[in-house]
């Protein structure tokens, strides 16, 4: 009886081997890994949950696919707490493609307040790194063209942070009445001028036409 349960066994390693085997190859660890963090949405996983729904993969073959899919831009890396979370992101030009584990975190944190940017004391906080550290990892990012700072029009020393090629919003540089955080007082001077003639020319023209009904319903 013993034998046959040795047996059995045996049996059974040689069947799930090759599947095993097929399930630690590059290309199929990757996908597989893919698929995990792009069905988990917003919500992300974590290297406990990867552990998990993948158990044949070694350390190092996880952090290599891991690696691997963040390099590529497939997937984004985001601290949530004191857990870093993969979410799925897909090819992107604007992640820095050389960036550290710490500059992608501050990066998706910037890249997620669009075009209103991000305060550094909120990336300091939502990042919890420390502000040497913090303002080494933005200028990094900043000489790679990856963010880049904008005054705020709300306060004179407010600057925020957002992606590169961004264009600002209108809360943030005061839209047409700002030319670089300048309150543009001649333009609106100019403009003011222009409306005013435009107004009296229409009110004039206006009484030249009311003029020349009441003439005609005179005759």
């Amino acid at each position: 009886m013993s034998t046959g349960v040795k047996r059995g066994h045996r049996d059974d390693l040689v069947d799930v081997a090759p599947a095993a085997k097929k399930a630690r190859d590059p290309e199929t660890a990757e996908q597989r890994v893919l698929e995990i963090i792009k069905s988990s949405g917003n919500k992300g996983v974590s290297d406990e949950d990867l552990i998990r729904a993948c158990p044949v993969l070694t350390i190092e073959e996880r952090v290599d696919v891991v690696n691997k899919l963040i390099t590529s831009n497939a997937i984004t890396l985001h601290k949530v707490k004191d857990t870093l979370r993969y979410k799925y992101k897909g090819p992107t030009t604007s992640t820095p493609g050389d960036a550290n584990t710490e500059e992608l975190v501050v990066f998706n944190l910037i890249r997620d307040s669009g075009r209103k940017g991000i305060w550094i004391r909120d990336v300091r906080i939502k990042s919890n790194l420390g502000l040497p550290r913090l303002k080494k990892i933005l200028k990094s990012l900043e000489t790679k063209k990856a963010i880049k700072a904008v005054k705020s029009v709300a306060a004179s020393r407010k600057i925020v942070y957002m992606l590169f090629d961004l264009e600002p919003d209108s809360s943030i540089t005061g839209g047409a009445w700002y030319s670089n955080q300048e309150f543009e007082s001649e333009f609106i001077e100019i403009l003011t001028k222009h409306s005013y003639k435009f107004l009296e020319a229409k009110k004039i023209k206006s009484l030249k036409k009311h003029h020349y009904t009441q003439s005609i319903s005179e005759v």
